[in-house]
């Protein structure tokens, strides 16, 4: 993921398999940008708050949190605080199923792991290759344990049925009381267990999902904007320049420019 990754010699084990580790730290307001891997990339936030943006999902991340990015999908880390993680790429065995994220125990069983496979990486000491394959086996045995003890509630199950719903029909003019009879909830209710779990409201994650996706194209292609804003739920340009300029402070045009600055 990020520059300080170092490509390993690849195991002949046919278990997980470690291909580099890196540790990353950033400001507020630093965004890690779009970016993508032929490997899964394992991601465990130390410190701060970001939001993970995982295609045209959005996944608001707290320290103790390891995300797992899927190969071939971008995602980029948006920095609402200073932060820093630990990643991982790695090629996992084909009948592992992995969530979107999982949590870490009280005693950091995968902050200390993640701490030594980096600084096992960047060393060359005594049976290295053998010190690596041992604790790529700790990390498999720690996710493992992660997963299964990673609680899921009732109304976090609510909340995640909401997301789900929104991010398949976010395109459409999609109504909120139409998301609240399928998530099997009262409107009530599901802006209380959005506020308490997500930090904002339904219709706020919607928005936040609309303009992710624009943002993605007007940042990733050549689309007019009109375009841009059919494609993203909007039902004018205007309206799509309007959120932009309020989240991001710049006009759709200089994000693009920008964007292209960057890639001459």
């Amino acid at each position: 993921m990020h520059a300080a990754m170092r490509d390993l010699h690849k195991s002949p084990s046919p278990k997980l398999r470690l291909l580099g580790a890196g540790a990353y730290e950033a400001p507020k307001g630093r965004d890690f940008p779009f970016h993508q891997h032929t490997e899964w990339e394992l991601v465990y936030y130390r410190s701060g708050n970001i939001e993970f943006l995982l295609g045209d999902e959005i996944v608001p991340v707290e320290p103790g949190v390891l995300l797992f990015a899927p190969p071939h999908i971008p995602h980029a880390e948006r920095a609402l605080t200073a932060y820093a993680n630990f990643h991982l790429l790695v090629s996992k065995p084909p009948p592992v199923r992995w969530p979107r994220l999982c949590f870490d125990d009280a005693g950091q069983s995968l902050n200390r792991i993640c701490a030594q496979l980096v600084d096992e990486v960047r060393a060359t000491t005594f049976e290295h290759g053998k010190m690596l394959e041992l604790l790529t086996g700790q990390l498999a045995i720690g996710l493992e344990r992660a997963i299964r003890d990673t609680p899921v509630s009732s109304q976090e199950r609510i909340v995640r049925k909401a997301e789900i719903l929104i991010g398949k029909d976010f395109t459409q003019p999609l109504r909120i009381s139409e998301v609240v009879e399928q998530a099997g909830a009262s409107a009530s209710s599901l802006r209380s267990l959005f506020a308490r779990l997500r930090g904002c409201s339904p219709l706020e994650y919607l928005q936040k999902v609309r303009l992710q996706h624009a943002f993605t194209l007007l940042t990733t292609s050549d689309l007019t904007l009109e375009h841009i804003a059919a494609l993203s739920g909007y039902h004018s340009a205007s309206h799509l320049s309007r959120h932009i300029k309020r989240v991001h402070n710049r006009s759709p045009g200089s994000l693009r420019r920008g964007r292209r600055k960057r890639q001459a």
